[in-house]
């Protein structure tokens, strides 16, 4: 089971540990109105009517209907009934349905935020994606604006949860018409150079079709085909045309309705000794990266088709290869190659790349999710928080609280492993940068 931690439990768990503040669910509210709200079991019988003025406290209400209803500072409390006015009114006459954050001295309920994402810019998690110098090829960016629409599909969008074989996402098309979908980014080439080009589709509907393109004279190159649902593997070496020059490819759907997976599109020229890594990889300097695959698959389908299912991973040694960052090769990264013995299959990358590079939150994002255990990442954003000298000076024992936190994450770090990486020896922590 994959583990991930909401923004509402980090934040939750923020709270507790540091006296900062207190979350009460939306069962334990008794009444909200624009100018009061009501919790017996949380306000009735604090330390009088100044309880919440005296901590310059925040009522902090993430779902609420307008955004400018989302923060107020807490006023004057009536101990005997619980009920709490707000500095200024609620627009909201009437509100009970939702969860309320108490964030106690003048902290603003951002600070939070921020100090969870800096935590996540430091927290680095293991990723396999396809080698692909087709920006987005491997299909990491949540948009799809690197896709180019063929025709007008019904559906152009990534998802998280069909068809991903070993990935991230996937592209997902659904046409109106026959023979839509979508063109990856263009390629240079040389004329009459000899690639290999390869994606992994799966078929709800119709037929996926792969299609390496002439961009130059606006042709099919060659087409490979498949109807299944389960994740295959579609390839070709293709003979680029005497007259091409522009090169891309093309993913369709064969049938008005068609309905297709891409979870990953990759190309490269067989004679090359240089691989590009797309712009905006991941992989982009020496740190994140660990090593490459090359990928066979044992269970043949149809000719140019495999089962992605049957895919078989195998480390290409060091000395093959060596890897340029972005601060070495003068554009893009890219992988300067030793040998060409590898190429004629998909390759694959694995590295380690920032949990931000999956989600940053904002104020309202209280349901989303990051792939990282929680008591890593919270003790990560306490530590955050409480680096910063100002939110220090704001909170009653603030130094504890920072050599708290410093202490609770390095409890919480996994143990240190030495790897090598490229030709030089990187010591890295589970993740965190070191």
């Amino acid at each position: 089971m994959a583990v991930s931690s909401t923004l509402a439990q980090i934040i939750q768990q923020i709270l507790s540990k540091t006296g900062l503040g207190t979350y009460i669910p939306a069962a334990d509210i008794d009444s909200g109105s624009a100018s009061a709200v009501v919790s017996v079991k949380w306000f009735r019988g604090l330390s009088g009517s100044n309880h919440f003025t005296s901590k310059q406290s925040i009522f902090w209400r993430p779902t609420s209907a307008t955004a400018a209803d989302n923060i107020r500072y807490a006023g004057t409390l009536t101990v005997s009934t619980g009920s709490v006015a707000p500095d200024t009114n609620w627009a909201d006459s009437t509100w009970t349905s939702e969860d309320l954050y108490v964030v106690n001295y003048g902290i603003h309920p951002q600070r939070l935020i921020d100090a969870i994402n800096l935590a996540l810019r430091m927290l680095y998690g293991p990723r396999l994606l396809p080698l692909s110098p087709f920006t987005d090829g491997d299909m990491v960016t949540s948009g799809v604006s690197n896709y180019t629409s063929v025709g007008t599909p019904a559906t152009k969008e990534k998802v998280t949860t069909a068809a991903r074989t070993r990935f991230t996402q996937a592209l997902h098309l659904l046409n109106d018409a026959d023979g839509e979908g979508a063109i990856t980014t263009s390629l240079l080439v040389d004329p009459s150079s000899s690639w290999y080009a390869w994606a992994i589709a799966a078929a709800d509907v119709g037929t996926a079709q792969m299609i390496p393109y002439d961009v130059t004279n606006s042709a099919a190159i060659e087409t490979v085909e498949y109807t299944g649902e389960r994740p295959a593997l579609l390839e070709k070496r293709i003979a680029i045309p005497a007259t091409c020059e522009t090169f891309a490819v093309r993913v369709l759907g064969e049938l008005d309705a068609a309905d297709t997976y891409w979870s990953a599109v990759g190309a490269y020229c067989t004679s090359d000794y240089w691989t590009d890594l797309p712009s905006g990889s991941l992989f982009d300097e020496t740190f994140k990266f660990e090593r490459l695959y090359s990928a066979s698959f044992r269970t043949n389908l149809d000719d140019g088709v495999a089962s992605a299912m049957s895919m078989h991973l195998t480390e290409i040694p060091h000395s093959d290869y060596q890897f340029f960052d972005s601060s070495v090769a003068a554009n893009n990264p890219g992988i300067q190659w030793n040998t060409r013995e590898h190429f004629g299959k998909p390759i694959l990358i694995e590295g380690r790349a920032p949990r931000s590079a999956e989600i940053t939150f904002g104020i309202d994002d209280l349901t989303d999710t990051v792939a990282e255990r929680l008591n890593l990442v919270e003790a990560a954003a306490r530590v955050e928080l409480f680096g910063n000298a100002e939110i220090r000076s704001r909170v009653p024992d603030g130094d504890v609280l920072w050599a708290q936190a410093r202490a609770d994450f390095e409890s919480q770090r996994p143990t240190v492993h030495r790897e090598d990486v490229g030709q030089k020896n990187s010591y890295f922590v589970g993740g965190l940068r070191s």
